[in-house]
């Protein structure tokens, strides 16, 4: 599959997910380095789960965000490592569907300390504003 092969390569964090649910489907290596966890153990996990407790909420947002067709470009976030650590990232995810069906593609690069933290809550209001925007366009 060329999208795998293409993923697979790339520099950033690619974590795949199933648009619906938010599951994991695929991580690239990068992926798999930054967040401490085997491929088989990000499989099937939820997305969310990867941000620290505080950030989950958010987390979810942002991936109902994406499915309902907004894009989320550099959008501020902490992941929660295997071991523990909190690791800060910057998130960009888009959708790929068909019908009911599809993908969301998340890359995910880190950060440094304290980059876009005064940003963080100004970007959740204005996606939670697009997201009720959308619905609103979709109902």
């Amino acid at each position: 599959m060329p999208l795998v092969r293409m993923f697979a390569s790339a520099p950033d964090a690619v974590c795949v997910t199933d648009g619906p649910t938010g599951r994991i489907l695929y991580a690239n290596d990068a992926a798999c380095e930054l967040c401490g966890y085997a491929r088989e153990d990000l499989h099937g996990r939820g997305h969310a789960d990867l941000l620290i407790p505080d950030e989950r909420p958010m987390g979810h947002c942002a991936h109902q965000a994406v499915w309902s067709g907004l894009p989320v470009r550099e959008l501020a976030a902490v992941l929660r490592r295997a071991d523990g650590q909190h690791v800060p990232i910057s998130l960009s995810a888009h959708a790929l569907r068909e019908a009911d069906d599809g993908i969301v593609v998340a890359m995910m690069r880190r950060r440094n300390e304290g980059d876009g933290d005064e940003d963080l809550r100004a970007q959740l209001r204005d996606l939670e504003r697009r997201f009720a925007e959308r619905t609103g366009e979709l109902t």
